[in-house]
């Protein structure tokens, strides 16, 4: 079962120069952390074959974020997703097509940003 949080990300964190990464890489087991960086609201959503955590309407700043532990056969697998204004983008967030086990994704307003690379691009909705 995933545990689930919506979080803004004050100034603090900013000035204190701890990164989502090291703010999230505090959490035990796996994590999944999904950043509005647009400047308006963006819904996001991620889904397994057993928890739907979602929709969550994030606001400038806000970060959701939750952690899991993966079943024991290594079958477990999160997508990940977005939509504001017309655009929406799909992404694997855990196993299958996402590169690490501990992932956080920028939601900017050209597309969808991990590790500071693109990694996917926004289509029309």
């Amino acid at each position: 079962m995933a545990h689930v949080a919506v979080a803004g990300l004050g100034l603090g964190v900013v000035a204190l120069g701890v990164s989502i990464r090291d703010w999230l890489g505090n959490l035990e087991g796996n994590f999944v952390g999904i950043v509005n960086k647009c400047n308006w609201e963006v819904v996001a959503w991620a889904k397994s074959g057993d928890d739907d955590i979602g929709p969550k309407h994030l606001q400038p700043g806000e970060v959701m974020y939750f952690h899991f532990e993966p079943n024991i056969w290594g079958t477990t697998h999160f997508w990940g997703g977005c939509w504001s204004d017309g655009r929406k983008c799909g992404f694997p967030c855990y196993a299958e097509g996402a590169p690490n086990d501990n992932n956080v994704f920028e939601i900017m307003d050209d597309g969808v940003y991990l590790n500071g690379s693109k990694f996917r691009n926004h289509e029309s909705a």
